[in-house]
């Protein structure tokens, strides 16, 4: 039978309106899912209505309750809703849609489709258990009571407020759409009905009232309410225990405020990779500070993040890369991938016409570093970046000192090692950041260019994370076997550059090669 010739169904709905629910209330109370019923105007429900009452004043039963003669002009009356507090009452109304549309427009964001996301008062959930078990108690006698349903305000809202925002602006709903539009309600003059709840185990956390006095750690104060808690405690308790507690048993008091709305948008991270390319000895990867003061004039997180942001009107950005090089070492061969995370972005529809532009800019515009292979990727790029960045092996072109004169023969055997196996404590120049360790690492290969007695150049493919400056000159013996242990002498680094990122499984056949002209200690001098 369809519910709504059911004498039940109409006695427990338009009990509900006459205690102060909204006709949408009412409906979601009594398990009505049908989105269109939701989205028709309020004023259409009045043949329902009265045909709802028309059943009840034909029952034998039901014809004793005062709803049976209650005029639906009474019932549909312009009195806010003491459960949703207007917000699902007058979701479809020009005001609420202007709330949201005007500040929509003036965001400036570019969406093809919008995720709703809604915070209501937790008033609204005390209200509305605060009439259903009323309303039951009230149908005792009558043996009826309401259904349970599960249809939650919020959901009911987005059903009506989606239709208005996929007509004004062409676009669709979508549950994981990275634009979300959030609409967070308060409205003071209910704030308090959830007082009388606050001693009940799980509506106010217990690490919040344990740590009453440690509050500016966190913007929760000791007696914000959980609203899982609120929802749980409730669900578990009788209805006498509930009026008990509350101290009287009446519905909902009638509100005469709509709740204050506040809207804010937000997208998720857009993200771009590329590779880098820096020709510096003075750069630094990211801003550098020490005690609070600038050094250097720019990093290279800025010199391709600052300019990329703007096109993209992001709100800020992260820069994120597969390892990172000193100051003064240069990232030369293919370069280091990177990945700039754009925060809430208000554009995203960029061309790859766009992009080859903007890594144009980039490069035009310093001499200091160098991308390419600029594009959009999604978040499971960005975590196979930093899942790579200790499997690679990497190749580098460094310029030593040697304390003893060696010979060719010497450097020859230096250069039949193979897999070098070494340990190396936390070096002590990044002891202050990094914590103390022993990481065991690998020496793949040596390649030398003999200079003279003294001075060499060295191409190395070592694992990554290797500390290649702390292989070279020992770190005070915190890195063994070292360079000089290997050479039986002291050994120092001039300068290193980084010339090839490999995967585990990529063949660095001629990793050492045509780097000699990238060495910039004038090699005449060492000769």
């Amino acid at each position: 039978m369809d519910k709504y010739s059911n004498p039940s169904f109409a006695l427990c709905l338009l009990e509900l309106i006459k205690h102060g629910a909204c006709v949408r209330c009412a409906f979601r109370l009594t398990g009505v899912t049908d989105i269109s019923t939701y989205r028709a105007p309020i004023e259409s429900f009045k043949p329902l209505l009265e045909t709802c009452r028309d059943l009840i004043g034909a029952h034998s039963t039901f014809c004793v309750r005062p709803v049976a003669s209650t005029s639906v002009d009474e019932l549909l009356s312009d009195r806010l809703c003491t459960v949703c507090l207007g917000t699902l009452q007058l979701a479809d109304s020009k005001e609420a849609i202007d709330k949201i549309a005007k500040p929509m427009r003036t965001a400036d964001y570019d969406f093809d489709d919008f995720n709703l996301c809604i915070t209501l008062p937790l008033s609204t959930i005390v209200r509305q258990h605060m009439l259903v078990n009323f309303v039951n108690i009230e149908l005792v006698p009558l043996h009826v009571s309401i259904p349970k349903s599960d249809l939650d305000i919020k959901d009911a809202m987005k059903w009506v407020l989606a239709q208005y925002i996929c007509r004004e602006f062409k676009v669709r709903g979508r549950n994981n759409s990275e634009f979300r539009i959030n609409i967070s309600y308060e409205h003071p003059d209910t704030e308090n009905d959830v007082d009388f709840l606050k001693g009940v185990d799980g509506v106010v956390p217990k690490a919040q009232r344990r740590n009453r006095y440690k509050r500016a750690k966190s913007d929760v104060t000791e007696t914000s309410v959980s609203q899982a808690g609120l929802v749980k405690a409730l669900g578990s308790m009788s209805a006498k225990a509930f009026f008990d507690l509350r101290g009287s048993k009446t519905p909902p008091e009638a509100v005469e405020t709509v709740p204050d709305v506040n809207i804010q948008f937000e997208r998720e991270p857009t993200f771009l990779t590329g590779s880098y390319l820096k020709f510096s000895r003075s750069l630094s990867q990211t801003p550098w500070m020490i005690d609070g003061t600038r050094k250097g004039d720019a990093s290279v997180e800025e010199l391709i993040a600052d300019p990329i942001q703007p096109h993209f009107k992001a709100l800020s950005h992260k820069f994120h890369t597969a390892g990172r090089e000193d100051i003064d070492v240069r990232m030369l061969g293919t370069g280091r991938p990177f990945v700039v995370e754009l925060i809430d972005p208000h554009r995203t529809n960029v061309s790859q016409e766009e992009l080859d532009a903007i890594q144009h800019q980039v490069n035009d515009t310093n001499d200091r570093i160098q991308i390419h292979g600029l594009k959009i990727v999604d978040k499971t790029y960005f975590d196979k970046l930093k899942e790579g960045e200790e499997s690679k092996r990497k190749s580098y072109c460094c310029v030593v000192w040697l304390s003893r004169p060696v010979d060719i023969a010497e450097v020859t055997v230096l250069e039949g090692m193979k897999d070098i196996a070494i340990e190396q404590k936390t070096p002590i120049r990044v002891l202050h950041r990094r914590s103390l360790a022993v990481r065991k690492k690998m020496v793949h290969r040596i390649k030398c260019i003999y200079l003279n007695q003294h001075f060499m150049i060295l191409h190395l493919l070592a694992s990554a994370g290797t500390y290649i400056k702390e292989f070279i000159h020992g770190d005070l013996g915190r890195t063994i076997p070292s360079l000089g242990s290997l050479m039986n002498c002291e050994s120092d680094i001039l300068q290193l550059d980084v010339t090839g990122l490999f995967q585990k499984d990529e063949d660095p056949e001629g990793f050492e090669s045509g780097y000699l002209s990238n060495v910039t200690v004038p090699l005449a001098s060492l000769v």
